[in-house]
């Protein structure tokens, strides 16, 4: 079989695709994307709560993302991802007095 045959249609149009200068999620996370000291007043919120729609491939490291608050898009690359499917683990009581105790 031809090497041409086992490759994707994405990677004989555009070549390999790059996961580090192009991060992938998937659609739909919340997120937290921070806002720049001159996109904010002084004493505002640091942030936003977003949606990410996908990669923002003209830019580096960044991801697209839907703002629920004014229907908008925003390109970012300074963003944190807040799982709602899944609890993160959380340290019990016994366990933090052991780690504090040693």
């Amino acid at each position: 079989m031809a090497a041409s045959l086992q490759l994707s249609a994405y990677h004989q149009m555009f070549g390999i695709y790059d996961y580090n200068s192009h991060p992938l999620a998937p659609v739909g996370t919340k997120a937290f994307v921070h806002e720049r000291p001159e996109q904010r007043a002084s004493f505002a919120d640091h942030g936003k709560i977003v949606y990410v729609i996908g990669p923002a491939m003209h830019h580096y490291r960044h991801l697209e993302f839907y703002i629920p608050e004014t229907r908008g898009l925003r390109k970012s690359d300074t963003y944190v991802f807040l799982p709602t499917k899944f609890e993160m683990p959380a340290t019990a009581a016994a366990d933090s007095l052991i780690t504090a105790i040693t």
